[in-house]
Parts: C-alpha cells; structure tokens; sequence
C-alpha cells in the first residue's frame, strides 16, 4: 500500500507541474503591451490575443482607469490598480498592464452584476476626452468604479441584459 501512494503522489506531482509549465509559457509566451497606448477609449479586439489569453472570446477591449470592489479613489485622477477592462459573454476581466504585461487583477460574472450606471459629467473637466466619464459597477459584493467609454458601459449593460435572459 506504500508503494502505491509513492506512485500515486508522485502522479499527482508530475501532473501539477506540467499544468504549471504549460499555463507558465501561455502567459509568458504573449507580447508585452505596446508603449504608448491611448490612456482611455476602446482598443483593437483582433489585437488583445497578443497581449492577453482571455477566458472566452472577448466583446469589447478598453483602457480604463478603474478601482477594486468598494474603493473610493481619493481623486478619480490618481493612478488605479486596473487600466484594461475586457468584456466576454459570461466575465467582465479587470487588468493591469503595469508590469509591461496584461494580468488579471479580478473578475465578475457579467450575470450577477445588478445594475450599471454611466456619468459623463462624474469625472473631473479636462480629464478624459469627449465620450469618457465614470462608470459604477454595481454587484452583490459593493460597487466598482471605472473611467471609461460610454460605448463600453452600453456593451456591459447589454452582455447583462443577455445574461440575464
């Protein structure tokens, strides 16, 4: 019966670090992101393959500045913890592309989000282009706050609406 276990964890081993050595070079093999990028806005969605291996076929790419689950920023001007925002059909991806690469920070399914608001006029004059304001995400968890496009807080309302049936 000791023998048999050696076996066993040592199957169980080898398994996990193959699992590790395959998603290592799938994270690792995708390009950094370009230098300069817009600060704000939608992004190419042919070009988010490159830089980020999203959990399903992505609907809408953008350059936000955005918050964790119930921060309240002290200025909506300062550096965030997420600056991408990918929407799928079933997750809403918040990312940081700080390190030069495009990481998951957090998710939400787009199912239990429970509502969506758009302000143009919640940001600060002179911050963002036309088009741009603040986006409140509201959850079971709290609420999420994003300066985005007022076409990605549509597309998000939409992918709700579709989730919810």
């Amino acid at each position: 019966m000791n023998e048999l276990s050696s076996y066993i964890g040592m199957g169980i081993f080898a398994t996990v670090v193959v699992v590790s050595l395959v998603v290592s070079k799938v994270v690792l093999a995708k390009k950094p992101l370009p230098a300069q990028l817009p600060p704000f806005g939608p992004l190419p969605l042919p070009d988010l393959t490159k830089y980020y291996a999203a959990r399903e076929p992505p609907v809408a790419w953008e350059r936000v500045r955005g918050w964790n689950v119930n921060e309240q920023p002290a200025s909506l001007a300062a550096p965030s913890p997420v600056d991408h925002i990918v929407l799928g059909g079933r997750l809403l991806e918040f990312c940081s592309g700080a390190s030069g690469k495009l990481v998951l920070v957090f998710n939400f399914l787009v199912g239990a989000i429970e509502d969506v608001e758009f302000n143009p006029q919640g940001i600060p004059p002179g911050m963002a282009p036309p088009g741009i304001g603040l986006v409140t995400i509201h959850t079971p968890s709290g609420q999420t706050l994003v300066v985005a496009s007022g076409s990605f807080a549509q597309a998000l309302q939409q992918a709700v609406a579709r989730a919810r049936g």
